[in-house]
């Protein structure tokens, strides 16, 4: 008889269940703002024959506006990434060097088997305001600054909170076309980023 009775609780359990309506979290059709930072971790590099080694991390910080159709995201973007050296030639130096970037991405959200979690891959391009600080022997900054066509890439995923906002979690690779102050070099980042999304189509 108990086990009758567990066994009609847990079937009356599982129809109470079953009868409460799907809520869907798919994220909103239209426009959209995102705000979001994370670690920066910049490769060494060689600069006029010396060795650069910079921190092992630094930051960044950024934010978006776009417009999401069907499975699409497309927008524009500006962040901050600032990282500092470590050493020059072994020698411990501290200097920086800091960018400012303006992109134009576009995404793909995986959005057709799960509405709640979304992983998603992306590309941008754009323009990057390189400045290079370097302190010299005298304990004075010199500071050279360069412009130059800046590409990323970018996968990661969504986490669709309600109808109108989302946490992310996404890497992007950064990189931009030679530049002079790092003689002829690419500049280039590793990037995790966490943000949160706005949605204001509902």
């Amino acid at each position: 008889m108990k086990n009758n009775k567990l066994q009609i609780c847990g079937l009356a359990l599982a129809l109470a269940v079953f009868a409460i309506p799907a809520t869907s979290t798919a994220a909103s059709e239209g426009w959209y703002g995102r705000f979001e930072g994370g670690v920066a971790v910049t490769p060494n590099t060689s600069k006029n024959g010396s060795k650069l080694t910079y921190n092992s991390a630094g930051w960044d910080i950024g934010g978006a506006l776009g417009y999401k159709y069907g499975p699409m995201r497309y927008e524009g973007e500006v962040a901050y990434q600032n990282t500092g050296y470590k050493s020059l030639n072994g020698v411990s130096n501290k200097s920086r060097t800091s960018v400012v970037d303006v992109m134009g991405n576009v995404y793909y959200d995986f959005d057709q088997i799960n509405d709640t979690f979304v992983p998603y891959l992306g590309v941008g391009i754009g323009y990057a305001h390189l400045s290079n600080g370097v302190n010299v022997n005298n304990g004075t900054t010199t500071s050279n600054t360069d412009n130059r066509f800046a590409y990323q890439g970018i996968v990661g995923f969504n986490i669709n909170l309600t109808e109108n906002v989302a946490a992310n979690i996404d890497y992007r690779y950064f990189g931009t076309s030679n530049a002079k102050n790092f003689s002829g070099n690419i500049f280039q980042n590793n990037i995790f980023n966490a943000g949160l999304t706005y949605y204001f189509g509902n």
